[in-house]
């Protein structure tokens, strides 16, 4: 039985389940109404209720978190979130390749199409690429996931936006927390927190350290994060938050994607070129950010200013070396007012503001040669004004639009073969518009549609063909309009949504070659992306929770001419069509029982359809035990987990159009990680 079948097979109980554990709930309560207290998201520039937002919005916190392994990444925080896929490369030189709803799957490095935000700063620069450098999972205590069309609210976020939060200082005059954990393939990392509060002040410090072999031949990292913040009450009303980050990554090394006869082989292996280069990365990055906040009765007033510098030495497999020095600044202002009492309407108005400056080199490995030497500069705009207007009882409409000019400028230095500077200016309009309406018992139905547009990133616009510097003239902005239907509902014990969505986007930006860790892109006509996903989690009893979710992915290239052929229908390569987890947890007594399962069906790893990464068969498993006790004042937790429990031979990412068949990055078998935490509090 194929891949797809089973997981085809096995949707209906997972739709069945939200109905069997609200029977059950209805039963013993009689259908007395329940009390839920709001979950507010935030991700929306705008602190609403969740239930009241025409959009899919995820919200992930203590036990819905779980715990991610050192080798896990972003995949360990959000790769249980339906719509979003992960495709983790198991290779720290890339990042892993997320993508919320087809879009973002087309990133060669990082991420494209989706924006992130740490603590209500951007980690994604004014030309849309986001880098997870600054992000310490052990650090995060909340995930917002809004999904589908944003670039109403964000600008260059076609995919949605994921926010990501470290929490504040509980209310304790000192915390302490400390761990640390490894396993196979010589994986060890060592993380600490610590935290104090004294009347208005609040800060907190972490620091962390993970090295690992890697699983596969030339896969070697060694990471070290620090990051910090103070707040300040200011009043009653106002805060101030002063947040600093550094990361320092010496090495990470980049095993490259294999052909299908070398994965048959040893798919531990590393391709050759990449050893023969030494491919892979050196990067340090920096940020820092201010952050003040006042709420009043009838609304609230937000501002951020940030900066970021960031040092790279990335050598390639095609024996060049790029050499980059990043520094950016920004600031987000947001204001958001109710227009009286009851029923007004509530208005919200902002802007982001971006600058990055980049100073480019390509130079030849063999001969010091230097081939690209030049300046690039963006500079991002976005004003945006939104309306939510609770119009009647049960019925809340919502209307946004954003203005976005971006601006690409190269100066060129290397003037030898004649100047390939030049200017670019990609601007954009953005709406939206939606209504939810409360069906009552708890559930609420939307329906949105909003356009949304992603400009091409500086690394997009500059690898170009011919080998030159400068910008590619011929690489334009997608735009893409989004429709969505959905439903949510929650009691006291279950929480569920369900979405149905299309897109049509227009100049596809499609990575067309991937040769040696350089890839080159095109716009390619048009490209439809519709799907469904579905979630739910549970809590049936004490101590037991439960999560499931589902999404089946209809990615398609509708007007797309290749090399004089027309690949009209063909899948849009990178993800698969039918993805789904589960994850159930047990604490009984002081034991805690985890337990992951995910399936994947096939993934294309080119435009055509030719080259197929095999789905993940009957699925992937993962578990974890985690002891809790006390020793004194001190919590202490071990824990051991075994990854992959069946030991499954599958591939967790691909090389889109990778040259030659070189295109499978393979994910590792069973293996082994454990760990141990303390915890110590002390009150007021």
């Amino acid at each position: 039985m194929s891949p797809s079948i089973r997981i085809t097979l096995a949707l209906p109980f997972l739709i069945a389940i939200p109905g069997l554990v609200g029977a059950q709930e209805a039963d013993s309560t009689r259908s007395v109404p329940v009390e839920v207290a709001p979950i507010i998201v935030t991700s929306t520039r705008t602190a609403e209720p969740v239930e009241r937002l025409p959009m899919a919005v995820t919200i992930l916190e203590g036990a819905q978190l779980g715990d991610p392994a050192p080798l896990d990444g972003i995949d360990g925080l959000v790769g249980g979130v339906p719509g979003v896929y992960v495709a983790n490369r198991y290779n720290f030189s890339l990042d892993q390749r997320l993508s919320i709803r087809g879009f973002g799957s087309r990133a060669n490095f990082g991420s494209r199409g989706v924006r992130v935000l740490l603590d209500g700063v951007p980690q994604t620069l004014p030309d849309g690429q986001t880098q997870f450098t600054n992000i310490e999972a052990e650090d995060v205590t909340r995930v917002e996931v809004l999904r589908g069309a944003a670039s109403a609210l964000h600008g260059n976020a076609s995919g949605g936006v994921i926010a990501l939060s470290t929490g504040t200082v509980e209310a304790v005059r000192f915390a302490q927390r400390a761990g640390v954990e490894g396993g196979a393939f010589g994986t060890l990392k060592w993380y600490s927190r610590t935290a104090a509060r004294r009347g208005a002040f609040a800060g907190a410090l972490s620091v962390s350290r993970m090295t690992s072999d890697g699983f596969r031949a030339h896969s070697d990292t060694d990471q070290r994060q620090l990051s910090g913040f103070l707040e300040m009450g200011l009043g009653p009303a106002t805060t101030a938050a002063l947040r600093v980050g550094a990361a320092d990554h010496p090495r990470a090394d980049n095993p490259g994607a294999l052909t299908a006869a070398e994965l048959a082989s040893d798919r531990r292996a590393a391709a050759p070129n990449n050893l023969a280069a030494d491919a892979g990365k050196a990067v340090t990055q920096q940020q820092a950010s201010l952050q003040v906040r006042h709420r009043h009765a009838t609304g609230e007033y937000a501002a951020v200013a940030y900066g970021l510098w960031r040092d790279l030495e990335n050598p390639l497999a095609t024996g060049i070396v790029v050499g980059l020095d990043r520094a950016v600044a920004g600031a987000r202002i947001d204001a958001s007012r109710r227009l009286g009492a009851g029923s007004a309407p509530r208005i919200t108005a902002g802007m982001d503001v971006q600058v990055m400056r980049d100073h480019r080199s390509n130079e030849s490995a063999a001969t010091a040669e230097l081939l690209v030497n030049q300046i690039d500069r963006v500079s991002e705009v976005g004003p945006f004004l939104q309306v939510d207007w609770p119009l009647l009882p049960r019925v809340v409409l919502e209307a946004g639009a954003r203005y976005d000019r971006t601006s690409f400028e190269v100066e060129d230095r290397l003037l030898d073969d004649g100047d390939d500077g030049g200017r670019r200016v990609l601007a954009a309009w953005s709406a939206r518009g939606g209504a939810s309406v409360d069906l009552g018992r708890g559930v609420r139905a939307y329906a949105s549609v909003a356009t949304a547009f992603e400009t091409p990133t500086t690394t997009e616009l500059g690898n170009r063909p011919d080998g030159t510097g400068g910008l590619n003239p011929d690489l334009g902005p997608q735009r893409a309009l989004a429709v969505e239907l959905g439903a949510r509902g929650q009691t006291a014990v279950l929480e569920w949504s369900a979405a149905a969505f299309s897109s049509g986007i227009r100049d596809a930006i499609t990575q067309f070659e991937e040769v040696g860790g350089r890839a080159f892109f095109r716009n390619a006509g048009r490209v439809r992306q519709r799907g469904i996903e579905g979630a739910a989690s549970a809590q049936p009893g004490a101590g037991v929770f439960l999560t499931v979710a589902y999404t089946f992915a209809d990615y398609r290239f509708t007007d797309y001419e290749a090399d004089g052929a027309s690949l009209d229908g063909r899948l849009l390569p990178g993800v698969p069509r039918h993805h789904a987890r589960a994850r159930i947890a047990f604490s009984p007594g002081p034991l805690s029982i985890a337990v992951e399962h995910a399936m994947s069906s096939r993934v294309w790893a080119d435009d055509a359809n030719t080259i197929e990464a095999k789905g993940w068969g009957a699925g992937v498993t993962d578990l974890r035990l985690r002891w809790v006790g006390r020793v004194g004042d001190v919590i202490v937790s071990p824990f051991v987990a075994l990854q992959n429990l069946a030991d499954r031979d599958y591939v967790g990412s691909v090389t889109i159009n990778g040259f030659n068949g070189r295109v499978f990055e393979p994910a590792p078998g069973r293996h082994l990680v454990a760990g141990f935490e303390g915890r110590l509090s002390v009150l007021p």
